[in-house]
């Protein structure tokens, strides 16, 4: 029984992790378009049992790193940003890192996403990705899976299933 709460306590915080990426890429939808010039550019990799990035080995983890300069909307001073989507997370496809990491190569300059409340904080890429949806998923699979364990671990028949003792008189 105790094996089931564990499954509802990591399916409740992966589902509220994959909620809050979602709200907070929801929210770049309101931001304001601005230029980013790139200042680097590189794909970075990091092994599955190393912490070091730019290690060898099997299980690779992918990442397109940039950094970029552009003028605050606010008050036209010069910042640096650092993000592709607010939540561009790291994963072994390095097929897809390389789409991103070819199509950011190919320009100088890019349009960037500002927060109009915090100049700080920018992205590339606005909107909502798969990365949110998956979480949600596999936060809800690991719910759902604990409360039927749950359920089938309960030592009381169901009312259907009761079997009623009849006596047979001859």
């Amino acid at each position: 029984m105790i094996g089931a709460y564990i499954f509802i306590v990591m399916g409740s915080i992966v589902f509220l992790i994959g909620l809050y990426i979602l709200m907070k890429s929801k929210r770049t939808m309101n931001w304001k378009p601005n230029i980013g010039e790139i200042k680097d550019l590189r794909l970075g990799y990091r092994n599955f049992n190393s912490s070091n990035i730019e290690s060898a080995g099997n299980s690779m983890s992918y990442q397109c790193i940039v950094e970029y300069e552009y003028k605050s909307l606010q008050d036209n001073q010069i910042l640096n940003g650092n993000k592709i989507s607010v939540n561009y997370l790291p994963s072994n496809n390095k097929k897809e890192h390389l789409k991103i990491f070819e199509k950011i190569s190919s320009a100088n300059l890019v349009r960037i996403w500002e927060n109009p409340k915090n100049k700080n904080e920018t992205c590339i890429s606005q909107g909502i990705n798969k990365n949110s949806y998956f979480l949600i998923s596999f936060g809800a699979m690991f719910i759902l899976f604990a409360v039927s364990l749950m359920m089938l671990s309960t030592n009381k028949p169901p009312q259907s299933d009761k079997i009623y003792k009849v006596e047979v008189v001859e």
